[in-house]
């Protein structure tokens, strides 16, 4: 839950009522990953989610062995992560295809 609450802005860091407190509301916790802004993850928390991923035991076939939700929610931290990773390569080369749509329809134009 810690990486979960990493990517949410939620202090949870070994507090386990913190972490009870975010999923509390199921719909609301839900709502949150579906909608989470994915294109706009600060580096920062990048970072600090990687430090989870790093950790031998945070695989999902070592969570599912815990729980099946917590392996859920594993695989959606390495998710966004491998998200995070493809969108930084891909954004220089979305800004060049978007200059030169621009500058060939200025040429047709």
């Amino acid at each position: 839950m810690d990486a979960v609450g990493v990517l949410l802005g939620e202090k949870t860091e070994g507090d386990w009522n913190a972490a009870r407190a975010l999923i509390k509301d199921v719909k609301a916790f839900m709502d949150k990953l579906l909608n989470y802004r994915k294109d706009n993850i600060p580096e920062t928390t990048l970072i600090k989610l990687r430090k989870y991923l790093a950790i031998k035991d945070f695989q999902p076939e070592t969570v599912k062995k815990v729980s099946a939700a917590a392996q859920l929610l594993c695989l959606w931290c390495i998710s966004i992560n491998k998200y995070a990773i493809v969108a930084k390569n891909i954004e220089p080369k979305k800004k060049k295809a978007k200059e030169m749509q621009a500058k060939l329809d200025e040429a047709n134009a």
